[in-house]
């Protein structure tokens, strides 16, 4: 069961370094949208924040 909650947790911080991987090659323009990078790069950083939230909080209930 454990190991089930860990690949959770896995899964979750993966998402984050993928939203931020995605949010740098956005406000380095190698992803170019046509609009301004400003606002899409911070809601893709707030996304991977709050995604390693929730991992943190996960692993703490877990660790219970």
């Amino acid at each position: 069961m454990a190991e089930s909650k860990m690949t959770v947790v896995h899964a979750v911080l993966a998402s984050s370094a993928l939203l931020l991987v995605f949010a740098a090659l956005v406000w380095t323009g190698t992803i170019d949208l046509g609009i301004d990078p400003m606002p899409l790069t911070a809601v893709l950083v707030l996304a991977a924040v709050m995604d390693v939230v929730v991992a943190a909080i996960f692993l703490r209930r877990l660790s219970r």
